[in-house]
């Protein structure tokens, strides 16, 4: 279904790394990739990503992730989430990733998730009718 699905987040400098990577690796079920930056005020920052490109570790994060609330939450607003090269975008939030419960973000504090849908031919409507169908799957 995807080609990939990359999964990233910050770690603030008045956050503990181990429960920001607990939090990542709950969601991705991968790897974890660090990079140092600075933040706009001059705090360090940590960005924190896990990529996914083989197909066992992106159905097993997929069938993680997308629970029949997340599912339904998804569908609602399926065309807003899907861009013109057929990657969709999704927020988690972060705290409750830690608390290893999966939650639509409705706060700052995310997880952001983009993957890659494997559409043939590749266009955006056939795209969206393959999430659209996968969706519809588990909100029943």
């Amino acid at each position: 279904m995807f080609h990939w699905v990359d999964l990233r987040t910050f770690c603030y400098a008045t956050e503990e790394r181990e429960r920001v990577e607990q939090a990542l690796r709950f969601a991705s079920g991968g790897d974890i990739r660090s990079t140092t930056a600075e933040s706009h005020y001059g705090n360090p920052l940590l960005l924190l990503g896990s990529r996914l490109d083989t197909a066992e570790a992106i159905v097993a994060c997929w069938n993680r992730i997308v629970t029949r609330d997340v599912a339904a939450v998804w569908r609602e607003h399926l065309e807003d989430r899907v861009d013109d090269s057929n990657v969709f975008h999704a927020r988690l939030d972060k705290q409750e990733a830690y608390r290893e419960r999966i939650v639509p973000a409705t706060s700052a504090d995310v997880i952001d998730l983009t993957a890659k849908v494997c559409a043939y031919p590749a266009k955006r409507e056939t795209a969206l009718a393959l999430l659209r169908e996968d969706l519809d799957r588990r909100c029943n």
